[in-house]
Parts: C-alpha cells; sequence; structure tokens
C-alpha cells in the first residue's frame, strides 16, 4: 500500500491539464477512449478511419450522445466548461479527436513505479479468450481480493503481473460520478476499494511465465511486465 500512496502523491505534482486529462479518464467517457486506443495505429488515422474500426462502434455512439446531452444540462455548465472544456461534442468526428488529443496528454504524463509491484486484472468473457487487453491503457489492482468482483462470465483470466520498477503507470485519486436522480456530474475522491493501477501495455514487454486452470472456467497467467526503455540482459 505504501507504494501506491506513493502514486497518489505524484498524481498531486501533476499540471492541471494533465489533472483534466485523467479525471476525463475516470468517467464513462473512459470506454470511448479505449475504443478508440484500440485501433491499429489510430494516431495516423483521421475520425471517420477510427470510427469504421471500432470494436463496439453502436456502444460508442450511445455514450457519445448520452454523455453530450447530459452535458447540455444546465447542472452540468460548470463540469463543461472546466473539467471537459476541452471536449468537443460537435459530431462524432470532434469528440474522436478531442479523445486522442486527452489519450496524447495522458501518455505524456511522467509517472512510475520507484519499486517492483505485483498487479492483478480479471478479465471476464463470455467466449474462451487470452487478450489481456486491446487497449493500450490497461487497469489493474494491487489488491487480488479487489478483482473477484469483475467474474462475471462464463470464462475468466486472472493476470498476476509482476511489474518492473520504473514502469510508466496511471494513479487517479478522483473519479466523476454520474448521479442518476438527476444526471449531474459529480467530482469524487476516490474510496481505493479497487486500488486500481493503470498500465501502459504498449510500452511493457509481457512474459508469460506460467498458465494454470482451476474449476468454473477460471485460467490464471503469471506474467512478468518488463519495461521496454531499460536495458535487459
Amino acid at each position: 500500500m505504501e507504494e501506491y500512496n506513493e502514486l497518489v502523491e505524484q498524481y498531486e505534482l501533476l499540471t492541471e491539464e494533465e489533472k483534466r486529462a485523467c479525471l476525463i479518464y475516470k468517467s464513462r467517457l473512459s470506454f470511448l477512449i479505449n475504443e478508440i486506443t484500440a485501433v491499429p495505429n489510430f494516431l495516423d488515422l483521421d475520425a471517420d478511419a477510427i470510427y469504421h474500426n471500432l470494436n463496439n462502434p453502436q456502444q460508442f455512439l450511445e455514450i457519445y450522445l448520452k454523455y453530450k446531452k447530459i452535458l447540455e444540462k444546465p447542472n452540468n455548465f460548470f463540469m463543461k466548461l472546466s473539467i471537459m472544456n476541452s471536449l468537443k461534442f460537435d459530431t462524432i468526428q470532434s469528440i474522436i479527436d478531442s479523445l486522442k488529443q486527452v489519450y496524447v496528454t495522458i501518455l505524456n504524463i511522467n509517472m512510475a513505479t520507484n519499486q517492483d509491484i505485483k498487479l492483478y486484472r480479471m478479465v471476464s468473457t463470455k467466449e474462451p479468450n487470452h487478450s489481456i487487453s486491446k487497449s493500450n491503457l490497461v487497469s489493474t489492482s494491487i489488491d487480488v481480493d479487489c478483482v473477484e468482483k469483475f467474474m462475471i462470465y462464463p470464462y475468466n483470466q486472472l493476470y498476476q503481473i509482476d511489474l518492473e520498477a520504473g514502469s510508466k503507470v496511471l494513479v487517479i485519486p478522483y473519479r466523476i460520478l454520474l448521479d442518476s436522480k438527476d444526471n449531474s456530474l459529480k467530482i469524487t475522491k476516490d474510496d481505493f476499494s479497487q486500488k486500481e493501477v493503470v498500465i501502459f501495455k504498449d510500452e511493457l514487454i509481457l512474459e508469460e511465465k506460467s498458465t494454470k486452470e482451476y474449476e468454473d472456467n477460471l485460467t490464471v497467467y503469471k506474467v512478468v511486465a518488463k519495461n521496454k526503455k531499460i536495458k535487459h540482459l
């Protein structure tokens, strides 16, 4: 937990622009960002090409339209003009371009682990699947008990990740929640119940060391995650 608290302290040193980008990612808009970044070579594509290559274009459109409507409500004007002032909801193309820039800001954040840490990620699917994530930004937890609640489908893969010291990560102690009573967006302090640590998959060498299968379609993968920027013998 000490390492986690140190990462929270690193968050407090970020610029206001970086904190705004983090908060956007800690809203339901994170689904849109992850969908965009799962498209191969998305940084080199225009918005139309990205949209036509999304894994879940219908759900992407639904969330975009929902948040566009929510941010037009008077009780969300502060959120629209402050935290989300860089987001352009005029068209599906403009929101894709805006969220690409949010991702670039997140990608340039300088936050890293000071020591080796063990992380856990649960992937639950309706069909057999072996992929830690299609997106570069991968949500994990430092507490294995926190990921058990994500076993919601028939097939479950638990990744035990040994992350090398000096690896880029993201810890965000706040989130934006939607109040179902009045559709207002509110910034709340994270209760750290999930103890989430976001890792950057594309900057890591993931080496699968062992696999063990258990009852109830649970497979456990032990993975060593090495920083690509560090020379290894």
